[in-house]
């Protein structure tokens, strides 16, 4: 059996950390086996691969697929299939147009910001998305001024909340499209945070929300251990009652510091079976 994070997040999506700075970070936590999960991104992968295994952890091969309504985790992945990587750069293209649109939106009311200087923020190959101009502005004092004159905090959530009421109608691939290219390369394909995108498991459309995804060919679900008392605990019996695949993550990203803490050993085991099925 291995503690495991499957869900966690660098500047190579919408975290606010390095890659390898969050490699010694999981380390210390005491997690066996990890994947970062970085959205419609597997850069980060390459860049800890050494490190992970000098640290004594198992790395699976992850990414969050940005799907309309819904994050797939896909985990055992082949990052060197060519299908694959173009169909992860044509989600990371579609994230990135609707950033531009919501950028410009934004400068309609008079927000001194562009494209161009939210991209340069993040190391080039990221995925930048709506979240990536939302630390952005939060980062850079020279916008305090213009959340001030608007009453707005100048802090992450407040910046957060003003930032997403401009965003347009968003284009995204669809789960059925998420879903089949994972089983292509051979991963499996787990709701993230199912909680939060489908929301409380003890209403009957939520469960056939549920269903659904599994008619398409959704493997499991993610349980986030730290949010237990969130409705959790009706989506861990339900995965065990119809044995689906069930993994575990933080969802950290760094830049929400204590909220999304990484996991350390507790709720959080799977078996040796399903992290070398991953692993292979």
């Amino acid at each position: 059996m291995k503690y495991i994070d499957f869900h966690m997040h660098t500047n190579y999506s919408d975290g606010d950390i390095p890659p390898i700075e969050l490699i010694r970070k999981v380390k210390e936590q005491g997690v066996e086996a990890i994947a970062i999960t970085d959205h419609d991104n597997f850069r980060a992968y390459e860049k800890v691969k050494k490190e992970a295994e000098d640290l004594g952890l198992i790395l699976i091969q992850g990414s969050e697929i940005t799907a309309e309504k819904y994050h797939i985790l896909g985990l055992g992945l082949n990052f060197y299939d060519k299908k694959f990587i173009e169909f992860l750069e044509h989600s990371r293209e579609l994230q990135l147009n609707n950033t531009k649109r919501t950028i410009k939106n934004l400068q309609e009311i008079g927000l001194e910001i562009n494209f161009q200087e939210v991209e340069n923020a993040f190391p080039i190959g990221a995925r930048i998305g709506c979240f990536n101009t939302i630390l952005y502005l939060a980062r850079n004092e020279k916008f305090k001024e213009y959340f001030l004159e608007r009453r707005i905090e100048f802090e992450l959530p407040k910046i957060n909340k003003f930032v997403r009421k401009y965003k347009n109608e968003e284009e995204s691939v669809t789960p059925e499209e998420a879903i089949r290219e994972v089983h292509r390369v051979g991963g499996i394909a787990i709701i993230a945070h199912p909680a939060k995108d489908i929301g409380d498991f003890t209403k009957q459309e939520h469960i056939r929300e549920l269903e659904n995804l599994l008619k398409i060919g959704l493997d499991g679900l993610e349980i986030q251990p730290n949010y237990m008392e969130t409705g959790y605990r009706n989506y861990l019996n339900y995965a065990s009652e119809n044995n689906l695949i069930i993994t575990y993550g933080s969802d950290y990203h760094e830049n929400l510091k204590d909220k999304r803490p990484l996991l350390r050993k507790g709720e959080n085991m799977v078996s040796d079976e399903l992290v070398n099925r991953l692993r292979n």
